[in-house]
């Protein structure tokens, strides 16, 4: 339920770039997506941590 939403999130998000793509810069854009995925990475990191630490 959980993968789901953040996938349907990123989702939104992408499509939201996508959009903005013509009045943003591609640099800023890049940079913005180097971001995000910085952050998946981080969450992702985390879940498994509690994961393990409940097992």
């Amino acid at each position: 339920m959980k993968i789901t939403l953040k996938l349907t999130l990123i989702l939104n998000i992408f499509i939201l770039l996508l959009s903005f793509c013509k009045t943003f810069n591609f640099f800023v854009l890049i940079i913005f997506v180097l971001v995000l995925f910085t952050i998946l990475k981080i969450s992702f990191f985390f879940s498994f941590f509690f994961y393990f630490k409940v097992l």
